[in-house]
């Protein structure tokens, strides 16, 4: 909004331009805000980095579901698994 208003009063036709204190103001506030926007834009990809690596670590950490983990019943019906109590 605020770059809109600055852009309208630097290109008023039939107007001579004027460079008072409300059109340094605009132009302050549009720098300003756009540091703002740089700031937010940056915070926002580290957060998705972070994600992203948070992410990583959970897929890393889960157990597998392939292991080679055989059920004792299944063991002791084949013969592999003798129950020595």
């Amino acid at each position: 909004m605020t770059e809109c208003v600055a852009k309208g009063r630097a290109a008023r036709p039939n107007v001579e331009l004027c460079r008072d204190g409300v059109q340094y103001r605009l132009i302050e506030e549009v720098t300003v805000i756009g540091e703002s926007v740089d700031k937010l834009r940056q915070s926002l990809a580290s957060a998705v980095d972070a994600a992203k690596a948070l992410r990583r670590q959970q897929v890393n950490s889960r157990p597998a579901t392939h292991s080679r983990h055989f059920p004792k019943a299944k063991l002791t019906r084949t013969g592999l698994f003798e129950n020595t109590k």
